[in-house]
């Protein structure tokens, strides 16, 4: 099975804005990503690490509108560019990122956001204003050097956790977890790591209704251009875990009730400065390649922090919160053709 691994945000010293030393150049600690549209089916997991000692790392119901290989304003463009030796090099596709009437921030300023339900569904969503953008997605399989975690914020890596039923809550949690934790610290070299959510992605499954045995809503594909975590919230995150579940934390059958996830000792590591990231990664959950809504990501270090907007998740009992983007041209935008 393949999986890609992708940077979602990481610190280590004692101001996490201060951790970006030049906060343009360090920006490639978010790594955008989207869905490509099309039913392909994937699972993800997110887990925090730590890491003690060595160098620091280089990376550290309105909805959205539909995705797709659809050309803009009229122009026809080939939609697969492709060698006749090596197959597709590069799909053009559409990706709905921002407009430039969306003021840009890196915290929270009550601007844009969404209300999510105990499902995980978004009921409502404001201050957003799409621009779907025809944008080139090249083929990461065909790249001289594979891209890489500490470089390019991604990287594709194989892995054999056996057979999993990725609709039953309890197997996603108590084997895929694991075997998610153990793919990141191969990636990374952590000195610990803790999975702590997850999201089962399909679109005919959500066309359908399906839910997770014991579990949330299976979600469709995300069609838009975002990461997952922010300066404010990426530290706040993994501190939470020091505390009791709340109402949508997958975890909660990871401990015993009103037990929290990481100790307390570990939250005031991360509230004194010291290292830690969040990671995603991402996997097929069928038998077949994926052929539709593949995972597209962004090459961390063509992401500037004039680009993003904090998206505020408004849940029962907190706020979360993600950043959204506008389009430049300097985005390399990849992809990893039949996983």
């Amino acid at each position: 099975t393949e999986w890609v691994v992708q940077s979602e945000s990481w610190a280590s010293t004692s101001s996490f804005l201060e951790s970006l030393s030049c906060l343009r150049s360090s920006m490639a600690s978010l790594t955008l990503r989207t869905a490509l549209g099309g039913a392909g089916c994937l699972a993800g997991a997110a887990g925090a690490i730590w890491a003690s000692g060595g160098g620091q790392p280089l990376w550290a119901k309105q909805r959205w509108p539909q995705a797709g290989a659809v050309p803009l304003d009229g122009q026809r463009q080939p939609l697969i560019q492709q060698d006749p030796r090596s197959g597709i090099t590069a799909v053009l596709a559409t990706l709905n990122y921002q407009s430039g009437s969306v003021a840009s921030s890196l915290l929270r300023n009550g601007c844009v956001g969404t209300r999510r339900g105990p499902d995980g569904g978004d009921s409502t969503l404001f201050g957003v204003d799409w621009a779907p953008t025809a944008v080139t997605i090249g083929n990461a399989r065909h790249l001289p050097q594979p891209p890489t975690l500490d470089t390019e914020g991604f990287e594709l890596r194989p892995h054999d956790p056996g057979a999993i039923d990725f609709h039953d809550e309890q197997q996603i949690v108590h084997r895929y977890y694991r075997e998610a934790c153990a793919l990141v610290r191969q990636a990374t070299g952590a000195a610990q790591v803790v999975a702590f959510d997850h999201n089962v992605r399909c679109a005919s499954a959500q066309a359908a209704g399906t839910k997770l045995k014991g579990g949330n809503a299976v979600q469709g594909p995300a069609h838009l251009v975002h990461t997952d975590y922010t300066v404010t919230s990426a530290p706040k995150r993994v501190m939470d875990l020091a505390s009791p579940a709340k109402l949508n934390d997958t975890w909660k059958p990871l401990v015993p009730e009103g037990q929290p996830l990481i100790s307390a000792a570990n939250a005031q590591h991360v509230r004194e400065g010291g290292r830690f990231a969040i990671v995603n990664v991402w996997r097929n959950i069928r038998a077949r390649e994926v052929q539709q809504f593949p995972l597209a990501v962004c090459r961390a270090d063509t992401v500037h922090p004039e680009d993003v907007m904090v998206f505020e998740i408004h849940y029962a009992d907190r706020v979360g919160e993600n950043y959204f983007a506008k389009h430049t041209p300097a985005h390399a935008w990849w992809y990893y053709p039949k996983m």
